[in-house]
């Protein structure tokens, strides 16, 4: 059996979820992508990835011309952004088993630039892994004006500070990029961004009993 965990920003919230458990997990501590664990029938893999890897994880396992009980992910934490985005993109047998809060780690997905007013047909950067949300969201606020937008893998607010973007789309977690680049948040999309627990057919109890079994071990 296999788990996805993410690294990055959802890490301390997942440890948070995962210690109310009776859990303890360290995930960015731990240089290890994979940690196993044993119950008395089988063992159990966590598996550290991207946040944005997740779900498609848990809703096709790897490889799909392996068999299912070798590839297959039963559970999987990510934002619920990024959850949307999957199901957005055709990955519709994964579905959420519970939402929870870190203690200090929400989010707001929102468009945001350096200026109060954007121009006309402005030109807004998103990273790849919001492309069908940005989409969905910019057409219902700009789709009678015009904008055009441009994917990229690495740091968006860059792109906008810099004024080869007009705006960007994204997560904003603490907001210090945002302050310290000198941009202001136009629009909120998604308020709170909060993490997670899917599967595609398991049950939150199911998850909860399977780690009590690890915690024994």
């Amino acid at each position: 059996m296999r788990i996805a965990l993410p690294r990055g920003e959802w890490a301390k919230p997942t440890e948070e979820y995962l210690a109310s458990l009776g859990f303890p997990f360290d995930i960015n501590g731990d240089q290890q992508f994979v940690r196993e664990f044993n119950t008395r029938c089988y063992p159990v893999q966590f598996r550290l990835t991207r946040a944005t890897d997740v779900p498609y994880l848990v809703n096709n396992g790897m490889f799909s011309y392996m068999p299912e009980v070798l590839s297959r992910y039963w559970y999987g934490i990510t934002g619920i952004d990024i959850f949307d985005e999957a199901r957005m993109r055709g990955s519709g047998n994964i579905k959420i088993l519970e939402q929870f809060d870190g203690k200090d780690k929400t989010g707001r997905l929102v468009l945001y630039a350096r200026k109060r007013q954007l121009p006309r047909n402005p030109r807004i950067v998103v990273k790849q892994d919001y492309r069908e949300l940005a989409t969905k969201y910019c057409n219902d606020l700009l789709g009678e004006n015009g904008y055009s937008i441009g994917l990229v893998d690495g740091s968006d607010e860059g792109y906008v500070a810099s004024g080869e973007a007009d705006a960007g789309f994204g997560l904003t977690v603490s907001g210090k990029t945002l302050k310290r680049e000198k941009l202001v948040v136009l629009n909120v999309f998604m308020d709170p961004v909060y993490p997670v627990l899917i599967s595609r057919d398991s049950t939150a109890a199911d998850f909860r009993r399977l780690l009590k079994q690890l915690k024994r071990k």
